[in-house]
């Protein structure tokens, strides 16, 4: 439900209904998982959890209302609303505002923490299973690579312009990803799906460094996925690989005519649900796949870090305070549905170009300095992003080989969770 109303609250109200909406939402889910969380055996509690879904599509009908004008006189006369706006909204505006390089940077952390347990556990496969696991490692990073190489050169392809300093700055980051990935590979402190998913994450940096390539390419990819579920909906229909449910219903021994019965199931349904099929629908055709696929990884990369440090963690501390850990991972799973929110509405924001477009990274300090360097926010943070990123894996090589690595108990413990 998240995920269907937040587009369409900033496409009809605008920006300001679009916050207001999704800092509604965050009070509200916090709020209700407390109360799941204080009453949890309580079935009253878990019922009131449940009904959210009840009453989003309610509020965002609310906050369409009052921005779109019909409730105009709300907006401008109730004081209630104002101190919402001026509590509640600005406070949730400015932190939206300055969220890129939080999430940016955070996300880069998290995917390198992914990369390497993924790494990690291909080895120990290799180790305690089977050496199969090698030539498999060894094909998924060669398909990864090949569809990394594939979407760079999709870069030059697009009617994109891209500046000078950008093209070199894309050169660096490639030619330091290679270098940092085959150094791993030579000194067996890496391996080659840790190279390749390295390559292929700075890849996608690229794209989403400019929003006209991240576009471009999700649309192409999504055109692909149609294209792909239609071939395969043909082939099923014209080889007969599913028995059709006419030819199981209608058999000689038992004709029954069942299209009275579905006729009269229909006429008599509530027309309502028309009304909810026509609001699906609609709302599907709002959700830009470009935000769609970037809400997907970096929640799953998120997810994927409160995995994996409380197993790094569970060898440096005592049990009780494992268990500690492990209760305050609990809490922060409860209250995912609050990050997902903010998450996705600075997405929302990003592609809707409502960030700050400048950035003064030298001469802030000073109103009226003459030499003063302003950048594009979004590009600035995403660059500062990849060279982190590739200098947190560059120490990680620095660092002592087997002393970094993650045993075979402690992937087991990270399986077990």
């Amino acid at each position: 439900m998240i995920i269907l109303t937040i587009p369409i609250s900033f496409q009809l109200g605008g920006l300001d209904c679009g916050l207001a909406f999704t800092v509604t939402l965050f009070v509200g889910y916090s709020i209700l998982t407390l109360i799941r969380l204080c009453f949890r055996k309580s079935v009253l509690a878990q019922l009131v959890y449940s009904s959210q879904h009840l009453f989003i599509p309610s509020l965002l009908t609310l906050f369409i209302s009052i921005y779109s004008g019909r409730d105009q006189d709300i907006l401008v006369n109730d004081q209630t609303f104002a101190l919402f706006l001026k509590f509640a909204v600005g406070p949730w505006r400015v932190l939206l505002y300055n969220a890129t390089p939080v999430f940016t940077l955070l996300e880069g952390v998290c995917t390198i923490l992914a990369i390497q347990s993924i790494g990690k556990t291909f080895g120990w496969l290799r180790r305690t299973k089977s050496e199969i696991w090698v030539i498999i490692s060894l094909l998924i990073s060669g398909g990864i690579l090949t569809t990394s190489l594939w979407f760079l050169y999709r870069i030059y392809s697009f009617d994109v312009v891209i500046s000078s300093l950008s093209s070199s700055l894309i050169g660096v980051v490639l030619t330091i990803s290679t270098f940092l990935g085959l150094a791993g590979i030579i000194s067996k402190k890496g391996s080659t799906i840790e190279s390749s998913l390295l390559f292929a994450y700075i890849v996608r940096c690229i794209y989403e460094t400019f929003p006209e390539l991240s576009s471009l390419a999700s649309d192409e990819i999504w055109g692909l996925i149609s294209m792909g579920t239609a071939q395969i909906r043909e082939e099923i229909h014209k080889n007969d690989y599913i028995i059709p449910i006419g030819y199981i219903l209608f058999n000689e021994k038992n004709r029954i005519n069942l299209s009275k019965v579905f006729t009269n199931l229909t006429l008599n349904a509530p027309s309502s649900f028309q009304t909810i099929l026509e609001f699906i629908v609609a709302s599907s055709k709002t959700i830009t796949p470009t935000i769609l696929l970037n809400l997907a990884f970096r929640v799953s990369v998120f997810y994927a870090a409160t995995r994996i440090i409380p197993t790094l963690a569970s060898y440096t501390y005592t049990t009780s305070s494992t268990q500690q850990k492990s209760n305050t991972l609990k809490y922060l799973y409860a209250f995912a549905p609050c990050m997902v929110i903010a998450i996705y509405t600075h997405l929302m924001m990003q592609y809707s170009n409502e960030l700050d477009s400048e950035l003064c990274i030298w001469g802030w300090w000073e109103p009226n300095a003459e030499l003063r360097m302003i950048v594009n926010p979004w590009l600035f943070w995403n660059w500062v992003n990849m060279f982190t990123t590739l200098g947190l894996y560059c120490a990680e090589l620095l660092s002592e080989g087997e002393a970094v690595r993650l045993e075979e108990s402690e992937i087991e413990g990270w399986k077990g969770q």
